[in-house]
């Protein structure tokens, strides 16, 4: 969540959309992730990851993905692995060798690597130092429930922003700025939380579906976790994390969705299989399904 702005777009001379993201994270977790990444690279697309040279990952969290582009990137994908499956079993197919994948990483080097003048990106000195970053986020997750209000699920941004206003400096070391970021990890299930979630009308009191805002309809700059067949799926369902049949069912509705020659019918199919999941899930421990 940014606390401080940085620029997400900008105009060229000619006037054209250029797209920045900024470099957040000083390094990966462990030398074990940055291997199983580099290998998976490597056995993917043929190139060994890149990262920015003023330090920092390209594991940014945020990215503007140029659909053109990606389809290039998936087109070499196929190429290096000799593969006739969808891209996405294509690359699921790796974690049979591999443990981590990176789409943040992959299409940063695959930019740099085939068109370097349409990536940009600010350096980590200018928003990610000082950073903060939760990897178990559970402690401050319970701090931040008794000083912001929770409506409909979730915390308002104002909230948030209000929150890391008032206690940055406990949570950071001395002589550090404003932080630019707060990222929190692993968030768990917030077990006999009111999250005062409302109803619609005539639903079961036992889900909640909300409608998010309509994405731009831009097939050049696609933002990560959509797919073409799945983009008319805009619903939350907001369930129970027990309940691994009905997941199991919303995952294979989701992979219809995407991997379908028709997509007008996976769309229907995956609507049909999350309403009639929801209309079975209990209320408490949530998860959020975004299909």
């Amino acid at each position: 969540m940014p606390t401080r702005r940085w620029r997400l777009c900008s105009k060229d001379e000619h006037g054209n959309a250029r797209y920045h993201i900024a470099i957040l994270q000083g390094e990966s977790r462990s030398e074990f992730n940055t291997t199983q990444y580099a290998n998976c690279m490597r056995a993917l697309i043929g190139y060994t990851p890149l990262e920015p040279t003023e330090g920092g990952t390209y594991v940014a969290h945020h990215m503007v993905f140029k659909t053109h582009y990606v389809r290039e990137m998936l087109d070499l994908m196929a190429e290096k692995t000799a593969s006739l499956d969808p891209w996405p079993i294509m690359i699921m197919a790796s974690s049979r060798k591999f443990y981590r994948f990176s789409e943040y990483k992959t299409y940063a080097t695959f930019m740099l690597k085939h068109h370097p003048d349409d990536f940009h990106y600010h350096e980590l000195s200018q928003f990610g130092d000082g950073g903060l970053r939760f990897r178990e986020a559970n402690n401050i997750i319970d701090d931040m429930l008794k000083a912001c209000r929770v409506v409909d699920g979730g915390i308002a941004y104002a909230d948030v922003a209000d929150y890391v206003s008032s206690n940055w400096m406990k949570l950071t070391t001395p002589g550090q700025c404003m932080p630019a970021y707060i990222q929190l990890d692993h968030v768990y299930g917030l077990d006999g939380f009111d999250l005062n979630l409302s109803v619609p009308e005539g639903a079961s009191s036992s889900s909640a579906v909300v409608t998010p805002p309509t994405a731009p309809a831009d097939d050049d700059a696609a933002t990560m976790g959509h797919s073409p067949a799945a983009s008319d799926i805009k619903r939350l369902t907001v369930g129970s994390n027990g309940n691994d049949d009905c997941m199991s069912s919303l995952k294979q509705a989701a992979a219809a969705a995407t991997m379908s020659d028709s997509d007008s019918d996976s769309v229907a199919r995956a609507k049909a299989t999350e309403a009639s999941c929801a209309s079975i899930l209990p209320a408490k421990r949530p998860w959020v399904c975004v299909t």
